[in-house]
């Protein structure tokens, strides 16, 4: 999983080196394999989407507004982005209240501020729990489709 992190968006995707095994793998599977492929990065990605944007912390809607949801021309991947520049101190929150989740530490660490000014935000988290959750059953699917034996 790589972050694409900027102040403006947060874009969640495969880690560059799976990305390429699963490319690969794509082009040597059947059309009928290909389109459950392509149901499943949808629906994996809808409900990454959805429950994002529930999960959302709501003042005047511009967070749950800025989650959008976007796919590749082959419908095999599917991004999710948050351009709003509030959202990843809502996401990890900020100073004593950072939360740093497995994976994310060099993300979320940049949050904790230096003690130069006393701003303690607490975590809202909307995107990550639910793109974990999402994917961990997004790569038992790939897994039975014979992703990991195939790519090999």
């Amino acid at each position: 999983m790589v972050t694409d992190y900027s102040v403006q968006m947060i874009k969640l995707s495969l880690p560059p080196s799976e990305m390429r095994k699963f490319r690969k793998w794509t082009e040597r599977t059947t059309a009928e394999e290909r389109a459950k492929l392509q149901n499943l990065v949808a629906r994996s990605g809808e409900l990454i989407t959805r429950t994002s944007k529930m999960n959302a912390p709501v003042d005047k809607g511009r967070l749950r507004s800025g989650i959008s949801p976007s796919y590749s021309s082959d419908r095999l991947t599917y991004n999710v982005e948050v351009n709003v520049n509030y959202a990843p101190y809502q996401e990890f929150g900020t100073g004593k209240f950072v939360r740093i989740l497995p994976g994310y530490a060099d993300i979320a660490s940049q949050f904790r501020g230096k003690g130069l000014r006393k701003v303690n935000t607490k975590t809202h988290p909307f995107l990550y729990d639910n793109f974990e959750r999402v994917n961990k059953a997004f790569l038992k699917e790939l897994n039975k489709m014979g992703f990991y034996e195939r790519s090999v």
